[in-house]
């Protein structure tokens, strides 16, 4: 979870090629899917987290 918020900050994504921001936004979809499946651990904010990325990537 701290990690995404690392990684959704715009200094470190801008340093991202297209590619890589795209590999991060597959990886952030498969998080998101698994956090899903784990809600009871993951809780709303588990996966705003993941979501926050993948809207700062777009």
């Amino acid at each position: 979870m701290y990690l995404e918020m690392i990684l959704a900050q715009e200094e470190y994504l801008a340093q991202l090629s297209s590619r890589e921001r795209r590999s991060l936004v597959r990886e952030a979809l498969t998080t998101y899917a698994e956090k899903q499946r784990h809600g009871d651990v993951y809780g709303v904010l588990g996966y705003m987290t993941t979501a926050f990325v993948m809207a700062r990537v777009m």
